[in-house]
């Protein structure tokens, strides 16, 4: 009887925690989106709005690929695959180089290519461990903070 109690509870608690993630990654799309929504507003309404330029985008991104590259860092030291350890570094510095003139490339189309490294990355070297629901709530937020950059 108590064995059964846990395991639904258990169960409940998980069944928690994926919503809470798929949340939250929601929910950090936001900035990605922000100031096409206020240039919305702007031209909707006759008022002025707080003026948030696409930089705040860019660097926004910038974070969460730090963030992506730190995750991956660690994982790789966890499942013993050292020799992989330069590899999230590629889109880490990628993502760094937005605000140069890198190889005449439009800062939006080298996040991208730095958010789309940083998936691969994910999902072909760095697999095991993470559920299918995992991988696609990654490949949906991917996908919608790259859509993003084309609004």
């Amino acid at each position: 009887m108590y064995m059964i109690n846990f395991k639904s509870n258990q169960a409940r608690f998980m069944c928690q925690l994926k919503k809470t993630i798929q949340i939250v990654t929601y929910c950090g799309l936001i900035p990605f989106y922000t100031p096409r929504l206020l240039d919305l507003l702007k031209s909707i309404y006759s008022f002025q709005f707080i003026e948030i330029s696409d930089g705040f985008s860019y660097l926004y991104c910038v974070a969460i690929i730090a963030f992506l590259s730190g995750m991956q860092w660690q994982k790789i030291i966890t499942e013993g695959k050292e020799k992989l350890i330069l590899l999230p570094i590629f889109p880490f510095f990628l993502g760094l180089l937005y605000s140069s003139d890198f190889l005449f490339l439009n800062p939006s189309i080298i996040l991208i290519i730095a958010l789309t490294l940083s998936l691969l990355i994910d999902l072909f070297i760095l697999e095991k461990g993470y559920s299918s629901w995992f991988k696609n709530l990654r490949i949906n937020a991917t996908f919608l903070a790259c859509i993003s950059f084309f609004l």
